[in-house]
């Protein structure tokens, strides 16, 4: 995914920094590095529940994945009781 494609989704760079718990100033470098981080990418992969894929060139430790998966699901479970 790229970040056009996160922006897209979510409606506002807002939103797509309060899922990922990234501050603006991160979301403007990935802007003008052009990609997001896999770790971000997977992170907006499972809080979207598949919408969004991770670019298949990347590859994570599966340590990094298990515990990025129980905290993000654990913020979107928290999102959709506060809508």
């Amino acid at each position: 995914m790229t970040l056009k494609d996160a922006l897209t989704y979510f409606g506002s760079p807002i939103k797509l920094c309060i899922v990922l718990g990234a501050s603006h100033q991160s979301l403007y470098y990935w802007r003008k590095r052009g990609a997001l981080p896999e770790l971000q990418q997977y992170k907006l992969q499972v809080f979207t529940e598949g919408k969004l894929k991770i670019d298949k060139r990347f590859e994570i430790k599966k340590d990094v994945l298990d515990y990025t998966f129980y905290t993000t699901t654990r913020k979107r479970k928290k999102c959709e009781k506060n809508q």
